[in-house]
């Protein structure tokens, strides 16, 4: 994809979320049409995005330099992704006789330090977790002054690939069944005693084979070990306690960030926006949140009602665990159709039953013969499969 003034028409300044997009853009390496955008800027804003193009020139002459051919004994066949922790290639593990993603932080003199030693540990915990929708982590090492971590290699498309590039608009039924899966997945990490803190959509992928799977722990740590000093993860995405440092993060930002999850999958924005971390944080302390039914009417209300309750500020009043948000995204995506057509159907079968049933009158059937009674049948659900 390629960033360009034409891809949406409201004035930059207007735009809360573009500012971390192009953000995103530059780390990932997506190429900017940095002469559309500053043509299109409001002026108080064109300072702001010829200093984000010095940094995307400097983030390009860094990514410019070869990439190393192999990694202990790894060889990496392709860079393909790029972040704030590290780079990400597509690399060959002939002991494994496989294809790996291996995520290489960046080069640190001081690799034998506790930051590394922390990340060892973390990707060893991980390797702990077994689910089918969580992505294998193979293994985690230091060698020279780089600390890798790779897992299993997943061929497919991001959440946020899927809506940012591809203009994908899923329905509420497919968000309550990504997303019970996905919960079914962060509580797998949670059973391990373990916390992810980085939910997010460039973080949930669909594999070339449809699964869901869950990657990307590069902010993840031990659910009983955690510091509230340390902010980790994408701030549009955390729980309000999370940005605000006021206690150590739990199960419950884990599922605030699921709950933005969804509702970005619903609607293709957040929540609450704001242009900075401090505003972000003043947006949260007045409450300054959209309505998912105002920016999506089409989703039902109790699908609405679930998402709403996940992203609530106060942790003590969202879902208790992911296992619980999965339970009521399975409730909300029994879609009403269904429940009408089944209780359709069961009145149906009452009439029928009270016109042939008459207690006072003389009954005209045979009793001693079985009898077969055959009722009008009607597809009541709209689904030409039934």
């Amino acid at each position: 994809m390629r960033w360009s003034a034409s891809r949406r028409r409201c004035s930059v300044s207007a735009d809360e979320t573009r500012r971390e997009e192009l953000a995103g853009s530059i780390l990932d390496g997506t190429p900017i049409d940095w002469d559309a955008l500053q043509s299109e800027a409001t002026p108080p804003d064109r300072p702001f995005f010829q200093q984000l193009r010095a940094i995307a020139a400097i983030a390009d002459a860094q990514r410019s330099e070869a990439p190393p051919d192999t990694w202990g004994p790894l060889r990496l066949l392709e860079r393909v992704g790029q972040g704030a922790f590290g780079d990400v290639y597509r690399a060959w593990d002939p002991r494994l006789d496989r294809e790996v993603a291996l995520k290489l932080m960046p080069a640190d003199p001081d690799a034998s330090g506790p930051l590394a030693a922390s990340i060892i540990d973390e990707g060893r915990l991980l390797a702990r977790v077994r689910h089918p929708n969580v992505v294998t982590i193979y293994g985690a090492e230091r060698i020279d002054d780089r600390v890798g971590l790779w897992m299993e290699y997943v061929d497919g498309r991001t959440f946020h690939q899927l809506v940012t590039e591809d203009g994908r608009r899923f329905s509420p039924r497919e968000v309550a069944a990504l997303g019970e899966t996905l919960c079914g997945a962060v509580e797998a990490v949670h059973g391990c005693g373990l916390l992810h803190r980085d939910i997010k959509a460039q973080n949930v992928m669909i594999a070339a084979d449809g699964r869901v799977a869950l990657m990307d722990f590069g902010a993840g740590g031990e659910l009983r070990a955690q510091s509230a000093e340390t902010m980790a993860g994408t701030p549009l995405y955390l729980a309000p306690e999370v940005l605000e440092g006021a206690s150590a993060p739990t199960a419950a930002a884990d599922v605030y960030s699921i709950g933005v999850l969804l509702f970005f999958l619903l609607t293709g924005t957040y929540p609450v926006l704001a242009k900075d971390l401090e505003g972000l944080r003043g947006a949260h302390a007045l409450g300054d949140r959209r309505s998912l039914r105002e920016l999506r009417p089409d989703v039902p209300g109790a699908l609405a009602r679930v998402v709403e309750r996940a992203i609530e500020p106060d942790s003590g009043r969202r879902y208790p665990s992911a296992a619980a948000l999965g339970a009521a995204l399975r409730g909300a995506g029994s879609t009403r159709r269904h429940v009408v057509a089944s209780a359709l159907a069961t009145a149906a079968l009452a009439l029928a039953f009270l016109a042939f049933y008459r207690p006072d009158a003389p009954s005209p059937i045979d009793a001693t013969r079985p009898q077969i009674a055959v009722l009008p049948l009607a597809n009541l659900t709209g689904d030409s499969n039934e």
